[in-house]
């Protein structure tokens, strides 16, 4: 399985160029492999990493991720067993062109070189990440699933103020890196270099009508669509980090019915922590969880890390995944699969608030929904970069259309966020977890009031406190990926000193 790459095309042959001058970089450590050619007056160049390929010039297919209804899509169009995954996908767009992508399911990203067209698509929820840059000048197109891929030349900050969260709503598709795109969730980009034509298309967006207004039903279906996902887990053992917060305890409970083999584990420091609910849920269920310590000097460390990784300066994200990063650090002797239960408080309604209305409710979670875009999560170099694979059932693409569907007012009923979550669950989980509320897990390990200290903002609102963190944290990615500085302790907290608090 190719588990990165990078492609580039070039008009002018004459400029020929070797990527790995370039200075390109992988999170994951696996071998790399180079393919290097001259077709239809271009000069092309691919590296992949992890898997070497059966390498046609002319029509080749990378996937980065898993795609889960294979079988279907087999089915779909007569192939055999020999056939692989990536010759499918060839064969689909060749018959249905950019609407094949509306029947496969999975979380992936994908690139098809036909013959006279490039593709580059997202699986429709938020998953692995895709990156591309075109220069109209030379025509030289560039994709790669990481940007700490991209060309020295190419590594130009965007501008601050276009990154913050209220501003990239109206550009999903912005990254850190100035003319380097994502292809959003749900897009796809089609290049036709014979006719000189370059298309986004949105192929899925899960904005569909309400049609779900019942307690009962909507719980039928959550079980349904969660459960379906946890049967399709073909595994013998499987790791669980958990908080005592009811979107890992449903997760894992879901996961003990199927998979006997399973370790738990809990994540805090020794003055912030949830031990005790963490604790209290895996007795519940037979098992004993296994606590995690870290210290606040483990903070700043795994901060950096965690840029790497992720691939952004957005610090609401970043913060939440730091106790992440240090539990996988943590877990990193073996290869291991990892059940997570992220993704319920953005379809769920997890972030309302006691004064919200209904309207405000949908609001909130299509804003939640479109936040990872850019988050990038569940990109799965967090787990690359450990050797590990994580599952993330909450971001089945079957849930997150259901979820659109649910009523917002079952989502944030009697005042309680995530209400119909909790209910549909309410008689497998005990009492204490399954209505417990909501801490982040940024909140219940110290790393928001971490963060807060070192850049001395406690006495600003919420608004102006992430502003200078997001700062900070764009920073740290420019001294990262574009001036390649070394990024220590005392670098940080020199710069920490020098944030201004009016950016």
């Amino acid at each position: 399985m190719v588990k990165a790459f990078i492609f580039s095309s070039i008009k002018d042959i004459d400029e020929k160029s070797n990527l790995k001058k370039w200075n390109t970089e992988f999170t994951c450590k696996e071998s790399t492999y180079e393919y290097s050619y001259d077709y239809k007056s271009k000069h092309e160049t691919l590296i992949t990493v992890g898997n070497k390929m059966l390498f046609d010039k002319q029509e080749f297919c990378i996937i980065i991720g898993t795609i889960s209804n294979i079988e279907f899509l087999r089915e779909k169009i007569q192939f055999n067993d020999e056939y692989d995954t990536e010759s499918i996908i060839i064969c689909l767009y060749n018959m249905y062109g950019l609407e094949c992508f509306r029947m496969i399911s999975g979380s992936y990203v994908c690139f098809i070189k036909s013959k006279t067209k490039y593709v580059f698509a997202s699986g429709k929820t938020s998953g692995p990440c895709l990156y591309y840059k075109i220069n109209s000048i030379n025509e030289r197109v560039l994709v790669t699933s990481e940007l700490k891929c991209i060309p020295k030349e190419d590594r130009i900050m965007t501008d601050f103020h276009k990154l913050t969260v209220d501003k990239m709503y109206g550009n999903k598709s912005i990254t850190n890196l100035n003319d380097v795109k994502k292809v959003i969730p749900g897009h796809c980009i089609e290049i036709d270099f014979e006719k000189q034509i370059c298309r986004d298309v949105e192929y899925f967006m899960p904005n569909g009508s309400i049609t779900i207004f019942d307690d009962e039903e909507a719980k039928y279906e959550i079980r349904k669509a969660l459960e379906s996902y946890i049967d399709k887990i073909n595994v013998n053992k499987i790791t669980s980090l958990i908080s005592g917060g009811v979107d890992s305890s449903i997760i894992t409970y879901l996961a003990s019915k199927k998979i006997n083999d399973m370790e738990l584990y809990t994540i805090g420091t020794e003055d912030n922590n949830e031990f005790d609910f963490a604790n209290m849920f895996a007795k519940s269920i037979g098992y004993s969880a296994k606590e995690l310590l870290f210290s606040e000097e483990n903070f700043l460390d795994s901060y950096v890390e965690i840029i790497k990784l992720v691939e952004h300066s957005h610090s609401v994200f970043l913060e939440y995944l730091v106790p992440i990063q240090i539990a996988h650090s943590k877990l990193s002797s073996e290869k291991r699969k990892i059940i997570s239960g992220y993704g319920s408080d953005i379809l769920f309604a997890g972030f309302a608030q006691k004064n919200m209305n209904i309207q405000n409710i949908s609001q909130l979670v299509w804003n939640e929904y479109i936040s990872t875009f850019w988050s990038n999560e569940t990109s799965q170099n967090l787990a690359d970069n450990y050797g590990f694979e994580v599952f993330y059932p909450y971001f089945d693409d079957k849930l997150v259309e259901l979820s659109f569907k649910i009523d917002p007012s079952l989502k944030f009923k009697n005042k309680i966020e995530k209400y119909i979550l909790r209910y549909s669950y309410k008689e497998d989980i005990i009492s204490d977890i399954i209505w417990r509320k909501k801490v982040g897990v940024h909140q219940g390990t110290g790393c928001e009031d971490y963060f807060t200290k070192l850049l001395n903002i406690s006495e600003l609102n919420k608004e102006n406190r992430e502003r200078v963190k997001d700062y900070f944290a764009y920073k740290i990615f420019e001294a990262l990926f574009v001036n390649k500085e070394l990024v220590d302790n005392d670098y940080l907290k020199f710069l920490a000193k020098g944030i201004r608090y009016d950016i």
